[in-house]
């Protein structure tokens, strides 16, 4: 939907390489992606050594996103209300999301967030 639009810029590779580089500089080298898109995210990340979720539909996907202790989000609301609503829960999380959420705007963390929470 948003190819072509400005928005592929945000999240492109080169994000997701630093994000698996902040990842690995703290010993995690595994890494699964969440995607209602598998062909662009496997094509985007083709090179990147990642494994995909096999999951059954969203709920498992948000779920997914709200335990997970270590995520490099897109600029998606699904992915960012997953984050802040397991960020509730606990706060000993490694977050990374884009500097940009919408294309040519800077992306601002809520205030409780800002210490918990690396943008790229």
């Amino acid at each position: 939907d948003f190819i072509g639009t400005g928005w592929e810029k945000i999240c492109n590779k080169s994000y997701y390489q630093k994000g698996f580089k902040f990842f690995k500089q703290i010993g995690i080298t595994k890494f699964k992606v969440i995607t209602d898109d598998y062909l662009y995210a496997k094509k985007l990340l083709a090179d990147l050594n990642v494994d995909f979720l096999n999951s059954d539909g969203w709920q498992e996907d948000y779920s997914y996103l709200i335990n997970s202790k270590n995520v490099i989000s897109s600029n998606s609301t699904f992915s960012l209300s997953a984050i802040f609503i397991g960020l509730v829960e606990s706060s000993d999380k490694n977050i990374i999301v884009p500097n940009e959420w919408i294309p040519n705007k800077h992306f601002e963390i809520p205030s409780d967030f800002k210490n918990m929470i690396q943008k790229l």
